[in-house]
């Protein structure tokens, strides 16, 4: 008889299997491609694109990382906002540098945590001058699933950015707490009003993964890399002084989310931006996709 771990575990196999049938693997030629990366926080590059950033690097490509918000609501009511502003800017720094980004292609907007949606046309405009100083054959935002948010303000800002500083580019969306959904981390025990619901937006959010997210890229080769980027993050990953009260990431699902970035592959919706073909202005992208779908 199966029990839920046992269903949970077999439809992660299903989704890693239909995963695996769809999914194109990027080769070395096109790691070599420059980029911008725009992440909501710090933290988000290195969990979502931190093997990525260090497989492009190593192949010559040029990165530059934009870090929108300042990450002071992580632990807002724990330590003074203005310390915890400034730790956060120092572990991006470091995150950074050990994903091997020069600290000269680093930028904090320092736009204030959960906020960033009042300040989306400053911020589209900041990024607008980052992509015309780079000119990107490459762009990162978040998915367009991905709920948080800052997550969907940064995606706005920066498409917003591409379509008004670039003739062409291709973007890729990466899923940060996209994947905090079952199979990919254990469901609660619901009621039988709420199983139904939440039954329905895992479906979707399976469709949708199969669907949109098959641009991969191999990092089981710089896993420790990325671990250990991911490491400078001593506020999100460690109980600061060894307060039980102190989030991290480990205590979301039971240190399941987490896990979800230490796979072989990180993963991305990818699709072509078109100066006069695509929406790109915050939408889903309906024209010049290289997957072919239009939703």
């Amino acid at each position: 008889m199966l029990n839920r771990a046992n269903v949970r575990a077999r439809a992660r196999v299903l989704y890693r299997a239909a995963l695996g049938r769809r999914r194109n693997v990027r080769d070395e030629l096109s790691l070599r491609r420059s980029a911008v990366v725009f992440a909501p926080h710090p933290d988000d590059e290195t969990l979502a694109c931190g093997g990525t950033i260090v497989r492009k690097i190593r192949a010559g490509a040029r990165i530059r990382l934009v870090v929108m918000t300042d990450g002071g609501s992580s632990h807002r009511g724990l330590l003074p906002e203005q310390q915890l502003c400034a730790l956060r800017a120092r572990e991006v720094k470091e995150a950074a540098a050990r994903l091997g980004v020069a600290d000269g292609q680093v930028d904090l907007f320092g736009f204030r945590d959960r906020e960033l949606n009042r300040h989306v046309g400053e911020a589209t405009e900041r990024a607008g001058l980052v992509l015309r100083e780079e000119s990107p054959e490459e762009v990162y935002v978040p998915y367009v699933h991905d709920p948080p948010v800052d997550h969907v303000a940064t995606r706005e800002a920066a498409l917003r950015a591409v379509a008004v500083s670039l003739d062409r580019a291709l973007i890729y969306e990466y899923p940060v707490w996209f994947w905090n959904h079952w199979p990919w981390v254990s469901s609660p025990l619901l009621n039988r009003r709420e199983v139904f619901a939440v039954a329905h937006r895992n479906a979707r959010a399976g469709i949708r993964t199969i669907r949109h997210l098959r641009d991969a890229v191999f990092i089981g080769d710089v896993m420790a890399q990325k671990r250990h980027a991911l490491e400078a993050y001593a506020s999100q990953l460690q109980r600061r002084g060894g307060d039980p009260g102190w989030p991290t990431l480990s205590d979301v699902a039971g240190g399941e989310f987490l896990e979800c970035f230490f796979q072989e592959y990180e993963l991305f919706w990818r699709w072509q931006f078109v100066r006069g073909s695509n929406q790109g202005t915050g939408f889903i992208p309906m024209l010049q996709k290289t997957d072919g779908e239009t939703s």
